[in-house]
């Protein structure tokens, strides 16, 4: 069981079962894994992917970044 605690008065946020954080961290992998395949160019054959160059995946990623980091900046997980 991991604990959100709140930073300023050390109250617990919430308990999460530490096979549901990772499942959050595995889709937040696959999420930035698929956005990195699909904005990727390749050098030596001189072909980029479907959406290389494309502001909205970066946007999205960038997005799903903030999101966690917003929690992180919220208090600390602790196990």
């Amino acid at each position: 069981m991991l604990s959100l605690v709140d930073n300023e008065n050390g109250e617990v946020i919430r308990k999460l079962p530490s096979d549901a954080v990772m499942a959050i961290v595995k889709a937040y992998n696959n999420v930035l894994a698929t956005i990195k395949s699909q904005t990727s160019y390749d050098v030596e054959a001189q072909k980029g992917s479907d959406l290389v160059g494309d502001r909205l995946a970066r946007r999205v990623q960038s997005q799903v970044r903030d999101t966690l980091n917003m929690f992180a900046a919220d208090g600390d997980i602790r196990s």
